[in-house]
């Protein structure tokens, strides 16, 4: 278990993002449309503890796989929409057990994401709050 800090927040979000990094996920996604496959990588960032639970704050993307020790969360890319699959649902698992994480799905045909906490193998939809730069 990861020893998280105490911070508080100024939001009930789950996960603070910015908008570069929708943009590095969308241009990513729209490589991968374009190439006919899929797409994944890794959510740079930190946890943080307050009195509404945990929630993480990302600072930017990881390409590969290689990067777990400092990832927070992934991303894929495919046209089949922004649900979990069970597949999905086994990727998150395998790459973060039972700590905190959270899967950005994104459904490259239609533009829409949404993102998941995985919670006890169960995908649970999670509000997300979008910062400017």
């Amino acid at each position: 278990m990861r020893d998280i800090p105490e911070r508080t927040r100024i939001s009930k979000a789950e996960l603070f993002v910015t908008d570069m990094m929708f943009d590095m996920i969308a241009d990513l996604s729209d490589d991968a449309y374009y190439r006919e496959t899929d797409a994944e990588g890794l959510i740079a960032g930190l946890f943080y503890r307050d009195v509404l639970g945990v929630y993480g704050v990302a600072s930017g993307l990881i390409p590969d796989m290689s990067g777990i020790h400092e990832a927070i969360g992934w991303f894929r890319t495919s046209p089949d929409g922004t649900s979990m699959s069970q597949r999905d649902i086994a990727r998150h698992v395998g790459l973060f057990g039972r700590d905190k994480a959270f899967a950005i799905m994104v459904d490259n045909v239609a533009s829409s994401f949404a993102i998941y906490a995985v919670e006890d193998g169960i995908p649970r939809k999670v509000q997300a709050a979008v910062l400017e730069g």
